[in-house]
């Protein structure tokens, strides 16, 4: 994970916004996507079906980016945004991403949501059907999101936090013990 180039610090007013209107909606729509997968009722409707499948893809890979991003645009949202110092949240971003291959899980979703979802490819007609199906990419992008989701919680200063993400937090520090067990 290559470091980020510096960075305009914004206003906590700003993150709160964004924290409550654009980044709960990113996180509202991955789950409520990953929902809906399931539903009979979605999956007995090839059209509907897609529309969801497209949806999670989607949703990852704006996630993804913004928990992972290693060279973001200046007007990109990026979860290190939220702290004072970036690399609080960088330092745990790139131990995750040698962890777990990030990079190369990003790359993969990327390219997919490019050439088969957001842009009509000659791409596509390579593809053959045993290749289209999502789960096992977007199984594991659940894994490091809902990893990376907790993580960024826990650690975020609540002062840049507002609407559902900052609730989220309050619960999910509730939750936590105030010490570990001793194993």
């Amino acid at each position: 994970m290559a470091k980020q180039k510096d960075r305009v610090r914004r206003d906590n007013d700003t993150l709160r916004r964004m924290a409550e209107g654009h980044l709960t909606y990113e996180f509202d729509m991955f789950h409520a996507s990953a929902t809906l997968i399931g539903d009979q009722t979605v999956q007995s409707c090839i059209p509907l079906r897609n529309a969801v499948i497209e949806s999670i893809a989607v949703h990852t890979r704006v996630l993804l980016k913004f928990f992972f991003d290693t060279s973001p645009r200046e007007d990109d949202v990026v979860a290190g945004d939220f702290y004072e110092n970036p690399s609080t949240w960088n330092a745990w971003a790139t131990q995750t991403w040698k962890d777990a291959n990030v990079g190369i899980l990003i790359d993969a979703i990327e390219n997919r949501v490019n050439k088969e979802v957001v842009h009509l490819t000659y791409y596509r007609l390579g593809v053959k059907p045993d290749e289209k199906a999502w789960r096992e990419t977007l199984r594991k992008a659940n894994t490091i999101l809902k990893l990376a989701y907790v993580q960024f919680i826990r650690t975020v200063p609540a002062a840049n936090l507002a609407g559902k993400v900052l609730a989220e937090k309050k619960h999910i520090l509730k939750a936590q013990p105030k010490r570990l067990p001793d194993k």
